[in-house]
């Protein structure tokens, strides 16, 4: 994986937007699959099971999260994922300025669990 392509696409697509969709999320890292991926490794149209991988261990690592538009759908059987959204968590510190709940955003040791 090329680590600075992630951070590319995460910073420039994912942190700070507001109510990016899961669909929307997934077609980024699509698109940007030869930023991301070595040539080779480079998961072809169709065939993009490693980039679902990799949206899974961003979730597992904390370097993106869901967030519910629709709260009065948790805990039931309507909850879709369309009425999920994806982030980067960021807290506010008393500076005022905004940092990663798990560390700066993606860093090298983040990057590293995926």
């Amino acid at each position: 994986m090329h680590k600075g392509g992630l951070c590319s696409l995460l910073t420039q697509k994912v942190q700070g937007i507001d109510n990016l969709s899961v669909s929307d999320f997934v077609r980024a890292m699509k698109q940007s699959r030869k930023s991301i991926f070595h040539d080779d490794d480079a998961p072809p149209k169709g065939k993009e099971s490693q980039i679902h991988a990799v949206c899974l261990q961003m979730v597992a690592g904390g370097i993106v999260s869901f967030k519910v538009d629709d709260k009065k759908k948790i805990g039931t059987d309507q909850l879709r994922r369309a009425d999920l959204s994806v982030y980067c968590p960021n807290v506010r510190t008393r500076e005022g300025g905004a940092r990663r709940v798990q560390g700066e955003l993606p860093d090298q040791a983040m990057l590293e669990r995926i």
